[in-house]
């Protein structure tokens, strides 16, 4: 054992030794030859291979970078030019494939902007107008998916639009427009839990046609039927009463076709699509295309109306009252005038209540005249007196038979003066005195009225009081 160790102390100093006279030397002739210092030169500690007397394992690469450093600059230029070529050609490859990709994709955009006619289109109260490069009309869910990944895909915009009724111009967009009127069936009634199913492109009147023969309707309706089912809970349209929520709290259920997610199918009572129905139910067409959507539905009911015309300050002053006793409550203010036409509607007595006989002769004691000619006389005659000083034909208001088609009429003659303006709601408000009375008719006959031709509308949000505390200042 002494023997080894003396043995294995030897070879040590001798190996110390060696590496200190190698790197002494390399210090000592430097400064008397004249030679620069290379790093390989320095004086550093024996490494462990040397200790041990083994094979340096990193001697291939030291190996490589002396070799490198004898080169000469022509040689290290040509060593450059091997590994240089290579990469600039493969930079030049990937380079020459991304310019074609972006020019296949810079020509499917241009084939997605041809798809479709360009169309010129204006909206119902004819107030904005639009001419779009592209319009189309998927018939299937599978082309409107196709439309709207392919627009994703290439990056081009594209706005929904329904049956044209709202009043701005949100869906116009003259890079391209989708309208979903061929997709427009009623796919399923459910009798028993009073639901239907319906694509989004059927109009309001359609649904409403459909769910007669099951004895169901919808529950609150705006104004106009002819609205698409898609368009009318994107909007949150709205109709009559303070205690009925607007139509897209109907939705139970909706299939959405989105740029990013494809298509989602959603339904309230999912604990998971919660959040999102929320969003998707009035989403303006932002968050993506309502396909088609399901609804719930009440039993078809028949509504007694009652139309009387009273002022600003009754108005005010019984509000509240109004307000609670009546499902349905509409005002209709005629500027320039201090007449308010109040319409309020509630649900008929059904067929087996006793007091039934009595409410049917009382509506028919109290109702409006028939007489449709007596009721508009005051706008007609005011139509005729109008178009003789200006040289147009009698016949300047023909087809004009109702209230609003009169005042569209007149207003047209003259919209910027305001002395005919005052003339005409003058006329129109001494027509609804002749026009007050009680009806009782079908809800969606009811609830749906004509509010007449071209008009801006001021559509204002404003705080109604927290639930269940209405102070009246609404």
């Amino acid at each position: 054992e002494g023997l080894r160790e003396e043995m294995s102390r030897a070879r040590l100093s001798r190996a110390w030794g060696q590496a200190g006279v190698a790197a002494g030397a390399g210090w000592r002739t430097a400064p008397h030859t004249g030679q620069v210092r290379r790093m390989w030169d320095t004086r550093r500690s024996p490494e462990m291979h040397q200790l041990l007397d083994k094979e340096d394992p990193f001697s291939y690469y030291r190996g490589k970078s002396e070799s490198f450093g004898r080169m000469t600059n022509g040689e290290r230029a040509q060593r450059g030019g091997w590994i240089g070529i290579p990469l600039a050609a493969l930079f030049g490859a990937g380079y020459y494939f991304y310019n074609e990709e972006q020019k296949k994709r810079d020509q499917m955009r241009a084939d997605v902007l041809q798809e479709g006619d360009e169309q010129i289109l204006t909206n119902w109260s004819g107030t904005h107008q639009v001419t779009t490069r592209r319009f189309m009309q998927p018939e299937s869910l599978e082309e409107l998916e196709r439309m709207v990944m392919s627009g994703h895909m290439n990056k081009t915009r594209l706005r929904i639009i329904g049956a044209g009724l709202s009043p701005n111009g949100l869906a116009h967009d003259p890079d391209g427009m989708l309208s979903l009127a061929l997709m427009d069936k009623v796919l399923f009634v459910d009798r028993a839990r009073k639901q239907v199913t319906v694509q989004a492109g059927a109009r309001v009147s359609q649904v409403l046609e459909a769910l007669r023969p099951h004895g169901l309707t919808l529950q609150n309706l705006a104004s106009i039927n002819e609205q698409q089912v898609g368009g009318f809970i994107q909007v949150s349209a709205h109709g009559s009463g303070a205690a009925l929520p607007p139509v897209d709290e109907q939705v139970v259920g909706l299939t959405l076709v989105t740029p990013g997610q494809g298509t989602l199918r959603l339904h309230k009572d999912d604990e998971e699509d919660q959040e999102l129905m929320g969003m998707c139910r009035v989403g303006l067409g932002a968050l993506g295309v309502v396909a088609d959507v399901t609804l719930q539905c009440v039993p078809y009911h028949t509504l007694v109306e009652r139309t009387w015309v009273s002022t600003e300050a009754e108005v005010e002053r019984g509000h509240k009252a109004l307000l609670s006793a009546n499902r349905h409550l509409r005002y209709m203010w005629i500027p320039y005038t201090d007449t308010v036409v109040v319409v309020a509607s509630n649900p008929a007595l059904p067929w087996y209540h006793p007091m039934r006989a009595v409410e049917m002769t009382r509506n028919a004691m109290k109702g409006a005249s028939k007489d449709a000619g007596f009721k508009t006389a005051p706008m007609r005659l005011l139509l005729d007196s109008e178009l003789a000083p200006r040289a147009i034909p009698g016949n300047g208001g023909a087809g004009a038979e109702s209230i609003a088609q009169l005042r569209d009429a007149l207003l047209r003659l003259d919209p910027l003066s305001v002395q005919h303006v005052k003339a005409v709601n003058k006329a129109e408000a001494e027509c609804w005195k002749r026009s007050e009375g009680v009806r009782e008719a079908p809800s969606e006959h009811v609830l749906g009225f004509e509010c007449g031709g071209q008009q801006w509308v001021s559509e204002v949000a404003f705080p109604a009081g927290e639930g269940g505390e209405a102070d009246g200042r609404d």
